[in-house]
């Protein structure tokens, strides 16, 4: 089944797009115009963005859905491992990435979704934002993913980090 993943139209509700994605995926009937609005309330979105221990919590309620956190302490080429080999049970990964301004030092959250793997690419739901809109769906190397779980992937403006992943399972 193709899932159409909605992209971000603001600058600050990731976490409830990454929600609306998972249960989309989940549930096709799901759609941004019926049930964005109910979601963003659910997981306390606002103009100050969303915390992840809010969407967590929505989707923890979830009984068709197993949610499982990647041990924080693996290296990043371990990580990697995990990404690519668990990708093909669990469907969907929900990450937690750091994105700092080169020029101005400041820190930005953002979740996003891995959706795919292969053996060379991954395939990111809403990772970027470019000129003001949201990116539905990226694909980066793997080798970026791994500079992205090392710390050291960088743009031209900014140096992304992903932090926590969980893997999400349909049950």
């Amino acid at each position: 089944m193709t899932v159409k993943f909605y992209a971000q139209r603001d600058q600050y509700s990731c976490g409830a797009v990454a929600t609306l994605n998972i249960l989309k995926w989940k549930d096709p009937s799901i759609t941004y115009k019926h049930d964005f609005r109910q979601i963003k309330r659910k997981v306390k979105c606002d103009r100050d963005g969303t915390n992840t221990d809010d969407v967590l919590a929505l989707l923890s309620k979830d009984k068709e859905l197993k949610l499982s956190k990647l041990k924080p302490r693996l290296t990043p080429s371990r990580k990697l491992k995990e990404i690519s080999t668990l990708n093909s049970k669990f469907e969907i990964i929900l990450f937690e990435i750091y994105y700092w301004n080169l020029k101005t030092g400041k820190e930005n959250g953002h979740l996003a979704l891995i959706i795919n793997t292969t053996d060379q690419f991954v395939k990111f739901a809403n990772i970027v934002r470019r000129r003001n809109k949201s990116i539905d769906i990226s694909i980066y190397s793997k080798s970026n993913l791994l500079k992205m779980l090392k710390g050291t992937f960088k743009t031209k403006t900014s140096r992304l980090e992903i932090q926590d992943i969980y893997f999400i399972e349909r049950i």
